[in-house]
């Protein structure tokens, strides 16, 4: 879906009773002018673009729903830039897609780092005259309801969502004096703050929980009272130490075995640390007439092939399981929640060693063969109870995320539409 399913949730209309002084104006008839960039014949190649180079050209990762975000970049040389015509950004302009996903929104202002940027085919330019609209307010807008929900309106295309320039000058805005603008863009801002400085937290907590993996779960790091059992920690086979086994899909010509009461679990729900609930539910009859197996509460899961291929899961809830899915049930010498982590930090390196037309493709089999760290038992609970407390800390800080974000989304519509005035 190309629309953020959070702004779609809490989506509000035009209002009609206004502050006095406050008017709706079409983007088109404002100081506001929309650029698109150069797609003439010096648009770059493919084969032009470096790692490091003088002008970052942005791709679709660059522009989120959070703003920029530069993990991956892809630069263009002093040359090429100085072929290329539209589309170069300035100091307070507000990039915007338009092609594909729809209504991200970016803003660069002094706080990017990167002096030399250009938009691609993709997106287009709002650059604002300061004297009558602030390019900060502007930014705030593009991020609301009151902007998202004009564009489920007049979008165009179906396969390929497009939103023309030609349409944007009919989106209409609420403006308010030129000081209110700033204030609002003012008091937003203390909002934005706060959600990139839980970001950052997040960020670091994850690193902090990954450098604690890599020690703990080789023995580089141990606890003080395990320190002087040097020789304690050994490697075995997991099927040495653990039972497996994997499940099947009940027909899915027959819909009457997925109005049942018994929690399936697919393969895609295996992205969250902990499965509490499932989006379907088969019946008993389905059970026992296909190869779906059940799995009792509190039992490690691995995906073995497709998107969510070598995460683990825990089940918190009596469920079945299909083919896409291992259920590993460990010995009395294994913890299950250490084993948990492991997989958890071994991941990319199982993927890389079993990948089969570019899609991993692991088996119970395979998994049985993992050679895994085998601690003594009381050692192995105490790895899982410290990266399960950082975890907990992680999903603390996420809630906080998320609910700083709520906030604001609930404060723009009062703020951007006068029914709250600062």
């Amino acid at each position: 879906m190309f629309i953020p399913k959070h702004i779609k949730q809490n989506g509000s209309k035009l209002i009609d009773n206004l502050p006095s002084g406050w008017k709706y104006v079409k983007l088109g008839n404002t100081s506001i002018t929309i650029i698109d960039g150069d797609r003439g014949k010096n648009y770059p190649k493919q084969t032009e673009f470096t790692n490091v180079g003088f002008c970052l050209f942005l791709n679709a990762g660059n522009v989120t729903n959070e703003g920029f975000n530069f993990t991956t970049q892809a630069f263009i040389s002093e040359q090429r830039d100085n072929l290329l015509r539209n589309g170069k950004l300035q100091r307070q302009d507000v990039v915007l897609t338009t092609r594909g996903t729809l209504g991200n929104v970016a803003y660069f202002d002094s706080k990017v780092q990167q002096e030399h940027i250009r938009i691609n085919s993709g997106m287009v330019i709002l650059r604002a005259d300061e004297k009558n609209v602030s390019s900060h307010y502007l930014y705030t807008l593009l991020q609301s309801p009151v902007f998202y929900n004009q564009i489920e309106t007049f979008i165009t295309g179906s396969a390929q969502p497009q939103l023309p320039i030609q349409i944007l000058n009919q989106f209409s805005i609420p403006l308010p004096p030129i000081r209110e603008q700033q204030r609002i863009a003012a008091v937003l801002s203390l909002w934005d703050e706060a959600i990139l400085q839980t970001r950052k937290l997040i960020d670091a907590c994850k690193r902090r929980k990954k450098g604690f993996m890599q020690k703990l779960l080789t023995g580089k790091w141990r606890f003080p009272e395990f320190r002087n059992n040097k020789d304690d920690w050994k490697y075995v086979k997991l099927g040495d130490v653990a039972e497996t086994y994997s499940g099947g899909t009940p027909s899915r010509t027959n819909k009457a075995f997925f109005n049942g009461t018994i929690p399936w679990i697919k393969s895609g729900e295996l992205n969250q640390t902990n499965i509490y609930a499932t989006e379907e539910h088969i019946t008993e009859e389905a059970l026992q007439q296909s190869a779906a197996k059940y799995v009792e509460a509190n039992t490690l899961l691995y995906a073995l092939y497709g998107a969510t291929a070598g995460i683990p899961a825990i089940t918190r809830i009596e469920a079945t399981i299909n083919q896409a899915i291992l259920a590993i049930i460990p010995s009395k010498s294994l913890d299950s929640v250490f084993l948990f982590y492991w997989l958890q930090s071994n991941k990319e390196k199982y993927l890389s060693e079993f990948l089969q037309g570019g899609q991993p493709n692991l088996s119970g089999e395979i998994v049985k063969e993992y050679f895994i760290p085998l601690p003594p038992f009381q050692e192995q609970r105490k790895i899982a109870s410290l990266l399960s407390l950082l975890d907990e800390e992680i999903h603390n800080w996420e809630q906080q995320f998320e609910k700083l974000k709520l906030q604001k989304m609930g404060l723009m519509q009062k703020l951007l539409t006068g029914q709250i005035r600062v």
